[in-house]
């Protein structure tokens, strides 16, 4: 299976602020954020169960770390032995979208937040958008050099402490940093200007060398995004991008083991996305037994869980297999698991589900899934 995880490997202590008692269950219908922990594997060095769902709190006493679930119905807070976990993709995309619109301090204090669980590049981000801003404190400018320098980037953050200079100019701290880094930028090369692009040859005449037509490309969908893995609350499955060296074309091959105690595999990508301008879900899907394969596909939104009534997946290839995303046929929790609602909370979907309905071996191939 593909190792699509690039966060870097957190210690126990600097996951996240321990938050004290044991965490209650959340009382909206579903949360936004998505973090994904990622346990020890079997194997030295390999990744093992992941665990979809919010981190909530460490307990240093109980050695615990807490996530609040929410996938179908397997929701509430579960607790994982920390020694087991390896590390923590925090789902920053969907933190920084509950915070409230236009509050600067929230988003400082969320950088701070990002600083403390190693997730810096991404802090960068959000210290940049809110430094100078009223109401922010000028250390601001401080945090932000100090992560721009460690990045390479003296000239930014010797700019940056210029404004923080011109706002604390007693700061001795900032002017030992910013007279540091004035020797560093003066020792570095004079910016480079982009030159002039070559003026393009008369129209009429033919390039002594013209380049080669293109090949024509293969359409490619979703299939090819990192991130497609079985979830760890339905049955095992391995899952790979495989190639058609003739053609080009890729697809996700899914070979369902037919072990497991659950009566479905899971088949999970995250997304964190709007398709409130989509009206469906098209792709084509491959079975290499005789027996169809009850399907349902599923979308965990910002409001709540939906998923589709089966679609039967036959032998061979099924082409443009479509979901109607306007449907009313989707069941979730709001209407206790019964196919009558709509999918609500179109603007922020985290992840979309295909869920193999069966438990047996059988191989899936899976292609050009896209919303239109």
């Amino acid at each position: 299976m593909r190792s699509v995880l690039t966060a870097a490997i957190l210690t126990a202590a600097t996951i996240l602020p321990a938050l004290g008692g044991t965490p209650a269950v959340p009382t909206q219908a579903a949360p936004q954020v998505l973090d994904e922990v990622v346990m020890v594997g079997a194997s030295a060095g390999q990744d093992g169960q992941r665990i979809l769902g919010r981190v909530k709190e460490i307990d240093k006493q109980e050695k615990k770390l807490w996530v609040v679930l929410n996938w179908g119905q397997n929701e509430g807070p579960m607790s994982v032995p920390l020694e087991r976990v390896r590390r923590i993709d925090y789902d920053v995309p969907g933190r920084r979208a509950e915070l409230p619109a236009g509050d600067v301090l929230a988003r400082y204090r969320f950088a701070l937040w990002l600083i403390s669980v190693n997730l810096k590049d991404e802090a960068i981000v959000d210290l940049e958008a809110v430094a100078g801003k009223p109401g922010v404190p000028p250390e601001a400018w401080k945090l932000l050099a100090g992560l721009q320098e460690a990045r390479g980037q003296l000239r930014e953050a010797l700019d940056s402490l210029r404004k923080c200079l011109a706002v604390l100019p007693d700061d001795a701290a900032a002017q030992a940093s910013a007279k540091r880094l004035e020797e560093k930028v003066k020792s570095l090369p004079a910016e480079v200007q982009a030159e002039a692009p070559a003026p393009a040859p008369d129209q009429g005449v033919e390039p002594a060398n013209p380049p080669e037509p293109e090949k024509p490309k293969v359409a490619e969908g979703l299939e090819v995004r990192d991130g497609w893995r079985a979830q760890p609350w339905g049955n095992p499955a391995e899952v790979s991008l495989l190639k058609d060296e003739a053609t080009g074309n890729q697809y996700l091959a899914v070979q369902l083991s037919g072990e497991g105690k659950e009566s479905k595999t899971a088949l999970g990508l995250r997304v964190n996305g709007d398709i409130s301008k989509r009206s469906k879900l098209v792709f084509n899907i491959y079975n290499s037994e005789k027996k169809p394969i009850p399907l349902s596909v599923a979308f965990n939104t910002s409001s709540d869980f939906y998923e589709t009534p089966f679609i039967w997946v036959k032998n061979g290839w099924n082409e443009g297999v479509v979901v109607d995303l306007n449907a009313g046929d989707f069941k979730c929790r709001a209407t206790e698991w019964a196919h009558k609602s709509p999918i609500k909370g179109k603007e922020q979907v985290n992840n979309i589900l295909l869920l193999l309905n069966d438990r047996r071996k059988a191989t899936v191939y899976l292609d050009y899934v896209r919303f239109e």
